[in-house]
């Protein structure tokens, strides 16, 4: 672990007939932006190791939103969804209506109509965060999954 006690360090640099409580102060003080900027440091370090340990399990990802993004009520949900608007690309052999038909070409990509999808549903207080929402989940999703972000009201 990297973490250390700075005021305790100070007084190891320092010889013990150095340690009156003023001067041991006025170097607390010079640095103080060092010490904030460690505190910033392990913050951001554990929200890092937080986020490699996410899988795209919907509960890990549920878990992950809420700590994110709306750390005290916990109202982001993921849930799965139904995606009946879907284009599918199919070859010219396979009788599915709904294809892409392009400029007279068919895509050979059948694995499309097996894409699992959810949805990422956030309370509208949350809407302006929607897009960092998007981005986080865009991370941590399986790829090949869709998924659709819906604002609650």
């Amino acid at each position: 672990m990297m973490n250390f006690d700075i005021y305790r360090l100070i007084r190891m640099l320092l010889p013990s007939f150095l340690w009156q409580p003023i001067r041991l102060a006025r170097l607390e003080a010079w640095l103080t932006p060092f010490i904030d900027a460690w505190m910033q440091y392990l913050l951001w370090r554990e929200d890092v190791m937080y986020e490699a340990h996410v899988t795209a399990q919907v509960i890990s990802i549920e878990a992950y939103l809420n700590r994110r993004f709306d750390r005290e009520q916990k109202r982001i949900e993921v849930m799965d969804a139904n995606f009946d608007n879907r284009v599918f690309v199919a070859l010219r052999t396979e009788p599915y209506e709904d294809c892409i038909y392009g400029d007279g070409t068919f895509v050979p990509l059948e694995a499309e109509m097996q894409a699992q999808g959810f949805a990422v549903i956030i309370p509208a207080d949350l809407e302006p965060v929607a897009q960092q929402v998007s981005g986080t989940v865009d991370k941590v999703k399986a790829v090949g999954t869709v998924y659709t972000i819906v604002i609650r009201q």
